[in-house]
């Protein structure tokens, strides 16, 4: 996750959401699960994660 969060840098927050997210999902992550992990991943690095709230992560 380390790597491809460092790949995914300078890229739309949405952009990064979804290939992270898919990353996770394609490794048999539930997909409830991926978008917590990605969102707190996100947050470490200072990353504004209030966009997710309305959408039911």
């Amino acid at each position: 996750m380390e790597r491809k969060l460092r790949a995914t840098r300078g890229l739309d927050r949405d952009k990064r959401l979804r290939r992270l997210a898919g990353m996770l999902a394609r490794k048999g992550y539930p997909e409830g699960m991926a978008l917590r992990v990605v969102r707190q991943a996100l947050e470490e690095e200072g990353e504004e994660t209030e966009f997710l709230e309305g959408e039911g992560f």
